[in-house]
C-alpha cells in the first residue's frame, strides 16, 4: 500500500470519525433546553427587568398556576359542581411540590358573628353545593370572578409551585400535574381543563422546542436532501451536502450552548435558518462544478471553488449583515437570533469551501460535466426585450399600491398569543379572558410616603384612587388590599348595632382582623410589608395592546393628581415588560433595518466602486420589503417585535440573488460584451442556481406550518413570498432597467 493510498485511507477514517462525533455531540447538546422566561427578553441590567424581578420576588407570581375547569354544554348542577370540585381539589392536594392550592373545595370567607363577638371562617360549599351565604359572598365585589363564574359554567383552582424547585424542574412538574388531572377530564363528559401561568407557558415553549428539533429539523434535512437529489441527480451530492449542513448545525449548537447554556425558542428558530440559508453556497458550488469541463478531478474541484467562493463570500457577508443588524434590537433573544444565524451562515460557508472540497477530493467524487447546468433563457430574453417598459411600469404600479397599504400597518405585540389558535395555551388564554379577565392585567404598586400603607387614612385614599381607575373604559374589575379591607368592614358593619359607635367599632375590629390575616400570611397576594407596599391588580376587558397602553397612561395621569401626593404609585409586573416591548417595536425595527440597509449599501459600494451600480443593486432588494409590508397592511397582520426579524432577514437573503447575477454580469461586461449579451449570458449561467436557492426554501416551507408558534409560520410564509418576489425582481425588473437606453449608455 503506497503512502498516498494510506494517507487517503486515514483521511477517510478521520472524516467518518468527525461524522460520528458530530452526531453524538448534536444528540447530547439538543437535550440542553433553556426554560423560557419573559424577563430574558431584556438585558440583565435593564431597569424594567430589574423592577420586574424585584416584583416577582415580592409576590411570587411566576410560581402561580391557574386551572380553569369548564363544562362546555351548560352550567354545572349542584351535585356535578360539588363532585368535580372535590375530585380536582383532592388530586391537586396530593400532587408533589404543589402548595397553597385554593378553590371552592377549600377556600373560606370571613364573617363576623356578633352574637359571640368573634370572626369565623366559613366554607363556600356544604354537602349539597354552594351555600346561600357562600353564593352571596361569591357575588360580592371582592370574590366575584375569582373562584367561579356567574353562570356556574366554570370554576378556577389556583396553586403555587414549591419555591425550592429549580427552573428546569418546573417543566416536569407542570407535565406531571396535567397528567394527573387528565383522567378527571375523561371521567366527566363535556369537560374542558385549561392551564395558565408563567410556568405553564414555559412548559409549552419547551415542548415546542423539543418537537422542533426532533421532528421538524429531521424533516427539513430530508427535504433538503430530496431537493439536492432532484437538482443534481447524485446520491453523493446529497450525502456530503447533508454531512456539511449537519456539521454546521452542530457547530452552531455548540456556540449557542456556550453562550446561553442551552437552546431557547429563538435559538431553536435560528437553527432552522442556518440549515436553509446555508444551502445556497453548496448549490452554487455544485452548479459551478457541473459547468467545469476539466478532465483532472482535483483541478476541476479547485476551479469550481475558485469560481464560486468570491460571490458566495459576498452573499454570505450580506446575509450575515442582515442577521447581525438584529443586534440593534432591544429584545435580547432577537439579538442572539441574529448572532447565531450570522455565525451559522459563516460556519457553513467555511465548511462548504474547505471541508466539503477536501471530502470530495478524498473520496474521488465524480460529477458529470453537463449542459443541464446552463439554462436556455431565450423565452425570458424575448419577453424582457419586448416588454421591458411594461415590466417596469407594472413593478412601479405594484410598488405604489403596496406602499399605500404599508402605511396602514398596525403595531400590537400581544405576548399572550404566540401560539396558533388551536393550541392549548391559546385556548386557555381565551377561556380565562372570556369569564375572568385574568389575562392582560396591570399591576399597581402603592406605597405610603407617611405612615403605614395599611392605616385607615392611606387605605381610604387608595380606595378613592381605585374608584377612579374602575371608571376607565378598558377596566373590567380589580382586586386589592383596599378592596379586601372595604369588603371586611362592610361585613363587620352589617352585623353591628347601627349607632354612633358603629364606625369606631368597625375600624377596631377590622384592624384586629387585619393583624390576624397578616400573621397567618393570608395577605401575601396584596401586601409586601417590608417595603410598606400594597398591590392592586387591574383586570382589563381586552387583550389589545393599544388599550393596555392607554390604560397605563390614564392610571399614571390619575396618580399624578394632587390628592394622591401622599402615595407613591407605579405600575409593575408583567404589564410593565409588555408595555416596554410594545413601545420599543418601532424603534427596534428602525435601528435594525437602517443598520441592515446602510451596511448592505456600503458592501455594494465596496464591491462595485460605483454609486450608480450600488443604487441599481438596491432596487430589486427593496422591492420585497415594500411587498411584504404592504401585504401585512392589506391582510391586517399586526407588526410585532418578532417580525422585526422579517425585514432584516428578507433584505439579507434576497440580496444574494442580486450579487450572483451582477457578479456574472460585470464579468461579461469586462469581456467587452454588449449589455444585452452580458445580461442574457449571466442569466443563462446563474438562472439554475438562483432559482434553486429560492426553491429550496419553497420545498422546506411546509415544515414551518408544522410548528405551533405563530412566529415560525408568519416568518416562514412572508420570507418565502418575499424571496419569490425578490427573484422576480432580479430576473425581470433588474434586466429590464439595465436594457433601457439610458442605462446601456451610462452604466456600462
Amino acid at each position: 500500500m503506497t503512502s498516498k493510498v494510506k494517507s487517503k485511507l486515514v483521511a477517510k477514517m478521520v472524516i467518518f470519525a468527525i461524522g460520528l462525533a458530530i452526531i453524538s455531540t448534536t444528540a447530547i447538546l439538543l437535550s440542553k433546553i433553556n426554560p423560557f422566561q419573559i424577563q430574558n427578553l431584556l438585558p440583565k441590567n435593564h431597569p424594567v427587568r430589574l423592577q420586574y424581578e424585584d416584583y416577582s420576588k415580592k409576590f411570587n407570581d411566576e410560581n402561580q398556576i391557574y386551572i380553569l375547569v369548564k363544562k362546555s354544554n351548560g352550567p354545572f348542577s349542584s351535585s356535578e359542581l360539588l363532585a368535580t370540585v372535590k375530585e380536582f381539589g383532592k388530586k391537586i392536594k396530593f400532587t408533589a411540590n404543589a402548595v397553597g392550592d385554593q378553590s371552592l373545595y377549600n377556600a373560606k370567607y370571613v364573617i363576623y358573628n356578633s352574637h359571640y363577638q368573634r370572626f369565623e371562617m366559613n366554607s363556600f360549599l356544604d354537602n349539597i353545593g354552594i351555600t346561600a351565604e357562600g353564593q352571596a359572598q361569591l357575588e360580592s365585589k371582592f370574590w366575584s370572578k375569582t373562584l367561579i363564574d356567574e353562570a356556574h359554567q366554570s370554576f378556577v383552582i389556583s396553586l403555587m409551585i414549591k419555591s425550592t424547585l429549580s427552573p428546569k424542574e418546573k417543566v416536569p412538574f407542570v407535565a406531571n400535574l396535567m397528567k394527573r388531572l387528565a383522567p378527571l377530564q375523561k371521567q366527566w363528559a363535556n369537560l374542558e381543563v385549561h392551564y395558565l401561568g408563567t410556568e405553564v407557558a414555559n412548559y409549552h415553549f419547551t415542548r415546542e422546542m423539543v418537537r422542533n428539533q426532533t421532528i421538524i429539523t429531521p424533516l427539513i434535512l430530508a427535504l433538503i436532501g430530496l431537493f439536492f437529489f432532484i437538482m443534481f441527480r447524485s446520491l453523493q451530492v446529497v450525502f456530503w451536502s447533508l454531512f456539511t449542513l449537519i456539521a454546521s448545525y452542530a457547530t452552531t449548537i455548540i456556540v449557542i450552548v456556550l453562550n446561553e447554556g442551552g437552546i431557547g425558542p429563538y435559538s431553536s428558530f435560528a437553527l432552522f435558518f442556518v440549515l436553509i440559508t446555508s444551502t445556497s453556497d453548496m448549490i452554487h458550488l455544485f452548479t459551478k462544478l457541473g459547468q467545469m469541463n476539466v478532465p483532472d478531478h482535483n483541478l476541476r474541484i479547485a476551479q469550481a471553488v475558485k469560481a464560486a467562493y468570491k460571490p458566495c463570500l459576498l452573499t454570505t457577508t450580506t446575509t450575515a449583515i442582515g442577521f447581525l443588524s438584529l443586534v440593534a434590537d432591544n429584545n435580547i433573544p432577537i439579538r442572539y437570533f441574529g448572532i447565531y444565524c450570522a455565525t451559522g451562515t459563516f460556519i457553513c460557508y467555511i465548511y462548504s469551501f474547505t471541508l466539503l472540497p477536501f471530502i470530495l477530493k478524498t473520496f474521488n467524487f465524480s460529477f458529470p460535466t453537463t449542459t443541464e447546468f446552463f439554462t436556455d433563457v431565450t423565452p425570458l430574453k424575448r419577453f424582457i426585450t419586448r416588454f421591458k417598459k411594461t415590466i417596469i411600469a407594472a413593478f412601479v404600479l405594484a410598488a405604489a399600491i403596496f406602499t399605500y397599504y404599508s402605511t396602514t400597518l398596525h403595531v400590537d405585540d400581544n405576548l399572550y398569543r404566540k401560539f396558533v389558535d388551536d393550541h392549548p395555551l391559546t385556548k386557555s388564554v381565551d377561556a380565562f379572558s372570556e369569564k375572568y379577565n385574568y389575562v392582560g392585567s396591570i399591576d399597581i404598586l402603592i406605597s405610603a410616603k407617611q405612615g403605614e400603607i395599611t392605616n385607615e387614612k392611606n387605605q381610604k385614599l387608595a380606595a378613592l384612587f381605585e374608584k377612579e381607575i374602575e371608571s376607565l373604559p378598558a377596566v373590567s374589575h380589580l382586586k386589592s388590599l383596599a378592596l379586601l379591607f372595604s369588603h371586611l368592614q362592610n361585613e363587620i358593619k352589617s352585623k353591628l348595632p347601627q349607632n354612633d359607635l358603629v364606625d369606631i367599632k368597625t375600624q377596631s375590629l377590622s384592624d384586629a382582623l387585619y393583624n390576624l390575616l397578616y400573621n397567618y400570611r393570608a395577605l401575601g397576594n396584596f401586601l409586601f410589608r417590608p417595603d410598606n407596599q400594597a398591590r392592586t391588580i387591574v383586570f382589563l376587558n381586552t387583550l389589545n395592546s393599544e388599550k393596555l397602553e392607554q390604560t397605563i397612561k390614564d392610571i399614571k395621569k390619575i396618580a399624578r393628581k394632587k390628592e394622591y401626593h401622599s402615595l407613591e404609585i407605579k405600575t409593575g409586573g408583567f404589564s410593565a415588560i409588555r408595555s416596554y416591548i410594545n413601545n420599543s417595536v418601532i424603534r427596534s425595527f428602525l435601528q435594525s433595518f437602517l443598520t441592515d440597509l446602510l451596511l448592505i449599501f456600503f458592501v455594494f459600494l465596496f464591491l462595485y466602486r460605483s454609486l450608480r451600480w450600488s443604487i441599481l443593486a438596491m432596487i430589486p432588494n427593496l422591492y420585497p420589503l415594500i411587498f411584504i409590508s404592504g401585504l401585512m397592511g392589506l391582510f391586517k397582520i399586526t407588526w410585532e417585535s418578532n417580525l422585526v426579524i422579517l425585514a432584516c432577514i428578507t433584505l439579507g437573503i434576497a440580496v444574494d440573488d442580486t450579487i450572483h447575477f451582477l457578479f456574472e454580469l460585470r464579468r461579461h461586461l469586462q469581456q467587452k460584451q454588449s449589455m444585452e449579451d452580458a445580461i442574457f449570458f449571466s442569466l443563462e449561467e446563474s438562472f439554475r442556481a438562483l432559482v434553486g436557492t429560492t426553491l429550496v426554501f419553497l420545498l422546506c416551507f411546509p415544515c414551518f406550518l408544522l410548528a405551533d408558534l405563530r412566529l415560525f409560520i408568519q416568518v416562514g410564509v412572508l420570507i418565502l413570498l418575499s424571496l419569490l418576489v425578490g427573484l422576480m425582481a432580479d430576473m425581470l425588473l433588474l434586466p429590464s432597467i439595465l436594457m433601457l437606453d439610458f442605462f446601456k449608455k451610462n452604466i456600462q
